[in-house]
């Protein structure tokens, strides 16, 4: 009798063991922990909307907003889309800071007419007028320069360093034209000239330099200011000191023909350095990990370098509308994910990149949210039509290493570079993670013809790929 209910007590209980085992080997299926690589959350990278990134590209680098250059209208308009549009997605307002901006103090350079630089003859009648960011740049940049003013002067060649000196009192009062061999080799070459003239006791009008480094078939304009110190910028409106130029070769040599023949040059400028309230654009996807502080700063610059005050201005599609529209979307689609990363993202179109990374110097100074634990994506110039690598670039070889395995993984040709002057820069500086993703692509840049017909939406599209595949790998 005992065995036989023995019996049936395991035959019943079987049965039920059976069934808590199924039950438990099923629960503990749905609550193993995961894997790291079973964590991470993944988002909808082909939910990419390029025709709208290309139609802001489009519409920051159109005649509406002027070239963008830090301190004018079509800069302050271009503030004003960018606020508009992360309000419109839904991106949080730093604390600390209105209408996602971060304003600060900046000294802009601006180009307030056409310069001028003429030969005139016997008579003083214009007989040759030089095209301008075609046959010469204008170096409003060096310090002791003029760059307000004018001046009419005899031109007397120099074809060598030592003939600048004090012993030749015919340099007073006029206008030098140093030739090619008196720099050669020396890429500072412009720079050392003008150390000299300004070591004389005589008084030189200008300085024409035959240095033709334009980038392509045209001058590019430049508006970097110097940094001194602790300041963003200094610039100096100077009435006095010599007026600099560079020309290329084709253009020095009608110069030097005309100094032969007796003519003079008359030379004309019309800068100014003002003090200007800049703003950074910021706007902030909150992160889930509060403990860890861990941030990650998505970032490209909006400004670029304004009208050239000769019927053209400079619209930058390339140089920086494409790094400026590709975050904007990168945000958008973010917001669009009803995932919360767990590193706080922050979005940042910098200011004043143009004129020596003033945005970008200006907020590691002030950040908004702890350095210590940031890690910074720069975008500058992504997607260029040419078919070239994309430059992942600056110090942090830890992150460089990241974005080339992933760039690898989506089949990007990529290369690694530790000299890249954005605004990755000031964030290496101070010892961050910081990377420049940039196609090199300097053939138009800085020019009337940096047109949307420079970027390539699949080009573009594959990078805004890397850096939402980057996002996904980190901040989720």
């Amino acid at each position: 009798m005992q065995g036989i209910k023995l019996k049936k007590y395991f035959s019943r209980n079987l049965k039920l063991i059976s069934i808590l085992t199924i039950l438990a080997l099923m629960v503990g299926c749905t609550t193993a922990p995961a894997s790291p690589e079973e964590m991470t959350q993944s988002l909808n990278k082909e939910s990419i909307d390029i025709t709208n990134t290309i139609r802001i590209i489009e519409e920051l680098s159109s005649e509406d907003f002027d070239g963008r250059l830090t301190g004018t209208k079509g800069n302050e308009l271009t503030v004003e889309y960018i606020e508009n549009y992360f309000k419109k997605i839904g991106l949080d307002n730093p604390t600390g800071i209105e209408g996602y901006r971060q304003s600060y103090d900046q000294k802009v350079l601006l180009n307030e007419s056409k310069p001028m630089i003429a030969i005139k003859d016997g008579m003083g009648n214009i007989t040759k007028e030089f095209g301008f960011l075609s046959d010469y740049r204008k170096m409003a940049i060096f310090e002791d320069v003029k760059i307000q003013g004018e001046a009419t002067a005899e031109m007397i060649i120099i074809n060598n360093f030592d003939e600048i000196n004090n012993d030749d009192k015919a340099l007073d009062g006029k206008i030098l034209l140093i030739s090619n061999n008196v720099i050669a080799g020396n890429p500072t070459g412009g720079y050392d000239i003008l150390q000299k003239v300004l070591d004389l006791e005589q008084q030189v009008e200008g300085i024409i330099v035959n240095l033709d480094n334009r980038y392509g078939e045209h001058y590019l304009v430049s508006t970097s200011l110097r940094y001194i110190n602790t300041k963003l910028g200094e610039g100096f409106n100077n009435k006095t000191g010599p007026i600099m130029a560079y020309f290329h070769d084709e253009a020095f040599e009608e110069l030097t023909q005309a100094a032969m023949d007796g003519n003079t040059l008359h030379m004309k400028v019309d800068y100014s350095y003002k003090d200007e309230v800049a703003h950074n654009v910021i706007g902030v996807i909150p992160g889930s990990d509060e403990e860890s502080q861990e941030t990650l700063i998505i970032a490209a610059h909006l400004d670029h370098v304004g009208n050239n005050q000769d019927g053209t201005y400079n619209p930058g599609a390339l140089d920086n509308a494409s790094g400026t529209a590709a975050i904007m979307e990168i945000a958008r689609m973010l917001k669009s994910e009803e995932l919360q990363p767990k590193k706080t993202i922050i979005f940042i179109a910098f200011n004043g990149e143009e004129q020596y990374l003033c945005g970008s110097t200006y907020y590691v100074r002030n950040s908004l949210y702890p350095l210590a634990n940031t890690t910074v994506i720069n975008l500058d110039m992504v997607g260029s039509k040419e078919v070239i690598p994309l430059t992942i670039g600056g110090s942090s070889n830890n992150l460089n290493k990241d974005l080339y395995d992933i760039a690898t993984e989506l089949g990007i040709d990529a290369l690694i570079s530790q000299d890249i002057a954005s605004d990755q820069r000031p964030f290496n500086d101070v010892g961050l993670e910081a990377t420049t993703l940039i196609h090199l692509d300097t053939n138009k840049i800085h020019t009337k013809f940096d047109t949307i017909e420079n970027v390539d939406k699949d080009r573009l599209a594959n990078i805004i790929k890397l850096v939402l595949s980057y996002i996904e790998k980190t901040a989720y």
